[in-house]
């Protein structure tokens, strides 16, 4: 994805509502667009829009919603994009919400922070005498 999108994708992810439902302002893609862009028998352009997308949704959700998305290590695109297709598969209704806000969403959902890994995405605050 280029730097150019990234930004693009950054402003977008900024002004989500976040977790919860998805927004119902409408962004680049709404859900419809998006589950069209990653049907397994969709152009191979397609597809890298698809994964480049989610990629970059995955990117900046963890930093913005650092302490309460994350990703294990090991999850690849074709687990997003699986979790992402499951979710707009079995929630049609929710096609017409902007697509970053009904992913960040999915992946809010299925990779919460343990209360171990909160603590240890915290800045350590200094003690005293140091």
């Amino acid at each position: 994805m280029s730097w150019g999108a990234r930004v693009v994708l950054l402003v977008v992810l900024c002004t989500s509502p976040g977790h919860g439902k998805a927004a119902e302002q409408q962004g680049f893609l709404d859900g419809s667009k998006l589950f069209d862009l990653c049907k397994e028998d969709g152009s191979i352009t397609n597809q890298h829009v698809c994964v480049g997308y989610l990629m970059g949704v995955a990117d900046v959700g963890q930093q913005l919603h650092n302490g309460t998305l994350c990703m294990p290590t090991g999850v690849g695109v074709s687990d997003l994009r699986a979790l992402v297709m499951e979710y707009l598969h079995d929630n049609p209704q929710q096609w017409r919400f902007a697509a970053y806000s009904t992913v960040l969403t999915v992946f809010l959902d299925a990779f919460p922070c343990s209360k171990e890994e909160e603590s240890s995405t915290q800045p350590q605050r200094p003690t005293k005498g140091n």
